[in-house]
């Protein structure tokens, strides 16, 4: 088993054909503001920024997509301790392991994995930047969703991984079978069973953004260009809904509680 162990609350990073069109939509959303990453041996990439301000806490990343091959999405990495020994219980637990880690100049190293269905994360042992600054209030993460058309499967791959536990077991809003891991008593990452969606979307991890208002969330999204891929529904965390955004990329936000 790796050494490695807590998502608190990790990063997520946006991988977008058009980092103008992106930008805007985000900001116009959550109200981010952003700034280029000022790290000499990383060109091209951007940090997005709570509350408008550039120089406000860092709370997600975005990269340019250069290749028209590619499909835009979200990447959810997951702190570790030890890369190599993450990367080793990936293969053993039977995911792949797409780029063995590699150093994002002096913030960290990173590596890009799978799951045996095939859903996209990243793994990330921090140097210089532990990742993002804060979560769990409007603009920030709540939690990393991974849709998935097994749930047992996804759990034991990735207690195996990084060594979570002890997952709850609940009913999603629609009926379908979730995991949710927690740490210091908020959900960090949950696994959603979907067997119903079309053969040919493979399963994916999605990040989940905290907002003040689910349904003017949605209307907002569609207009500025995004649309609503799941409308809003209630869960034991609060109202929630799935987006996409102008480019194609997946996302989740939630409305928690009173």
């Amino acid at each position: 088993m790796p050494g490695t162990t807590s998502y608190e609350p990790g990063w997520v990073e946006l991988a977008s054909p058009d980092p103008a069109e992106s930008r805007a939509f985000y900001r116009g959303l959550f109200g981010w503001g952003s700034h280029p990453l000022t790290d000499e041996r990383v060109s091209g990439y951007e940090m997005f920024t709570l509350g408008g301000d550039a120089d406000g806490p860092e709370v997600a990343g975005m990269d340019a997509l250069t290749d028209d091959s590619l499909t835009p999405t979200w990447t959810c990495y997951f702190k570790v301790a030890d890369m190599g020994k993450a990367a080793a219980a990936v293969r053993e637990a039977g995911g792949l392991v797409l780029l063995d880690g590699v150093d994002a100049g002096s913030l960290g190293r990173m590596a890009l994995a799978t799951d045996p269905e095939g859903a996209g994360f990243g793994l990330w042992r921090p140097s210089r930047f532990p990742g993002a600054a804060v979560a769990g209030e409007p603009g920030t993460m709540s939690c990393v969703l991974l849709v998935s058309r097994d749930a047992d499967a996804a759990g034991r791959f990735y207690g195996r991984v990084f060594g979570w536990t002890d997952p709850a077991r609940v009913r999603g809003a629609s009926g379908e079978v979730c995991f949710e891991w927690t740490s210091t008593g908020r959900p960090i990452a949950s696994v959603v069973c979907a067997a119903g969606e079309a053969e040919d979307e493979p399963p994916y991890w999605t990040p989940c953004f905290v907002v003040a208002d689910c349904d003017a969330a949605c209307a907002e999204a569609e207009r500025l260009g995004g649309s609503v891929a799941r409308p809003c529904a209630e869960s034991s965390h609060g109202r929630h809904a799935l987006l996409t955004d102008p480019t194609g990329a997946s996302l989740a936000v939630v409305q928690p509680p009173r």
